[in-house]
């Protein structure tokens, strides 16, 4: 059960960061700068948790670590 809300929490942050993504095409850069602290945040939350579930924590905060890369890096792009 854990496991599943370890996962989960990162799958969500991460569709979040790509919703925040699509809609910043049509909005500013607002939205990525949110998108990425939302996802900043998951990560922490993820950094505290006291348990590892089976490397499913570690997983997640590398899949959020990638997505912030991917928001930082489209960000840059459309400053270009």
């Amino acid at each position: 059960m854990k496991k599943l809300m370890i996962s989960g929490l990162a799958m969500v942050a991460i569709a979040f960061g790509v919703a925040q993504l699509a809609g910043s095409a049509l909005g500013g850069h607002h939205e990525i700068k949110e998108a990425i602290e939302s996802l900043r945040s998951a990560r922490g939350h993820l950094d505290q948790a006291g348990h590892d579930f089976g490397g499913h924590r570690e997983a997640a905060m590398r899949a959020i670590d990638n997505a912030i890369e991917q928001l930082e890096l489209a960000r840059k792009f459309d400053k270009d």
